[in-house]
């Protein structure tokens, strides 16, 4: 929030409500299109926003414990995207799946792609998980809603499993 007040232009921040795991540690510095690593470099890369970054943490932990490793890239800023970081870590691994608790058209995943398709001539494979691009008839918490869309560790790992198999 500081880092927005010499930010020139406009300035869109999401505030959760407080109940979520805290991510972040005072070892890494938090800069405004900055992509942060969470996890190391695997066959595939999970790259995340939000509070879908803790559960694409715990998601790659369950696909490592099944033999799949997977790095996260936490992209707590859509705009301006760290490209850089995404064609670097693009060009280490053989899949991305990006994780967003967003509608799959022009959220995280749809950026992701024009940036590779922009910048590189062979990207790896990409698979987008989010929310429908459509109205739910489906109401509850957070939790609830994401379970329904199999956004959920146990979920995420499953899909990406099957994916990659």
């Amino acid at each position: 929030v500081k880092q927005t007040i010499d930010w020139q232009g406009p300035v869109y921040i999401r505030v959760a409500k407080g109940y979520d795991p805290i991510i972040s540690n005072d070892g890494v510095e938090c800069k405004i299109g900055k992509a942060i690593m969470m996890k190391p470099l695997g066959n595939v890369l999970i790259i995340a926003t939000g509070v879908m970054v803790h559960r694409s943490l715990s998601a790659a932990k369950i696909l490592e414990s099944n033999g799949l490793s997977c790095g996260v890239m936490n992209i707590h800023t859509i705009k301006p995207l760290d490209e850089k970081a995404i064609l670097q870590a693009a060009s280490q691994v053989d899949a991305i799946v990006t994780v967003e608790e967003h509608t799959k058209m022009g959220g995280l995943g749809s950026a992701v792609i024009e940036c590779l398709m922009d910048n590189m001539d062979n990207p790896p494979k990409v698979k987008r998980l989010s929310l429908p691009d459509q109205f739910t008839d489906d109401y509850g918490s957070q939790d609830s809603l994401l379970d329904s869309f199999a956004l959920q560790p146990d979920t995420i790992a499953s899909t990406i499993q099957e994916w990659w198999s």
